[in-house]
């Protein structure tokens, strides 16, 4: 959403930088070597998920009646969850409820339409989706690509665009998304929707300044937050290639990841008169309850970095 103007700091790498095992080591490029035929295999049958994904959401998107809707997107979540077991080894995946017997009471089924949590990994927003009857705030570049797009915008997903061709923020493309939040949060009909506030992937053990828009609807958000109980190979990817990221993933034989109910955080007057404070409240909340290194660091400080070296070099 709409990032703060930031006063000039040193730049921080650290929420930024990936632990994906190096391959230098001879064991770990044994390990690729010998798991290659697999992924191949397993990627083709990713592959063939997505296939089916996008059939059913083409059906699904000839028809209006809620029920049936309803119907078509639970099978795709049924569709994604095997995929992720399958072809990634997510096959344990499951729902912690952390709140306290007091929240618990207080807290009633109607949970807020915004669910706000940290970013990991490029598969955060189809696990929610697998395991939740949710859709995601993301990118406009996923929903671009054509087969993913079309899955992403029969599953009530919304895009997000942020950046022009230049790299220069979109501030149109902003103020629509935010928009679109603030009518996601007062509808009674819609599905929760999931938003990334950090924008971007993280290291971790991290947790970076969060972005206002999703805290500009001046209404409660639901925290959750995903564990990947320490496995190097899901979190943030930026400098290391995709290709060696994806073969990375997909040699992973079994992982365990659990979505971690926080509670709800009720905004107060003030918080709701400024977002900015109602989000970076909301952040030291989470890392808090997670246990999270709370960075000063913006992803507009991520990407500024990125321009900069780019230039260098």
């Amino acid at each position: 959403m709409e990032e703060p103007k930031s006063q000039q700091k040193e730049f921080d790498a650290r929420p930024f930088t990936s632990t994906t095992p190096a391959t230098k080591s001879i064991y770990e490029s044994l390990k690729l070597l010998i798991m290659l035929p697999v992924v191949l295999v397993k990627l083709a049958i990713g592959l063939g998920f997505v296939g089916l994904m996008w059939l059913f959401s083409f059906i699904g998107s000839f028809t209006s009646h809620p029920k049936t809707r309803t119907l078509i997107q639970d099978m795709i979540r049924v569709l994604s969850r095997m995929m992720l077991a399958i072809s990634f080894g997510f096959w344990n995946i499951k729902i912690k409820d952390l709140r306290s017997p007091v929240q618990k009471a207080k807290e009633t089924k109607d949970l807020p339409k915004i669910w706000v949590s940290k970013h990991c990994s490029a598969v955060d927003a189809w696990i929610f989706m697998s395991m939740c009857r949710v859709g995601v705030l993301g990118k406009s570049d996923i929903f671009e690509i054509p087969v993913v797009g079309r899955i992403c915008t029969f599953m009530d997903c919304i895009a997000l665009h942020r950046d022009l061709k230049d790299g220069t923020k979109n501030k149109e493309g902003v103020s629509k998304a935010k928009q679109l939040l603030i009518d996601h949060a007062n509808s009674k009909d819609k599905l929760a929707l999931v938003v990334f506030p950090e924008a971007t992937t993280t290291h971790p053990d991290y947790l970076i300044k969060f972005m206002h828009g999703a805290f500009s609807t001046k209404k409660p958000v639901n925290m959750v937050n995903l564990d990947f109980q320490n496995n190097k190979h899901w979190d943030v990817y930026y400098g290391v290639s995709t290709w060696l990221w994806l073969l990375r993933c997909l040699s992973q034989v079994y992982v365990s990841v659990s979505i971690d109910w926080l509670g709800v955080y009720e905004p107060t007057e003030m918080e709701q008169l400024n977002p900015d404070i109602y989000a970076e409240n909301v952040r030291q909340l989470i890392g808090f309850k997670c246990g999270y290194k709370l960075s000063n660091m913006f992803r507009h400080d991520l990407v500024e970095w990125k321009r900069n070296k780019t230039r260098l070099d």
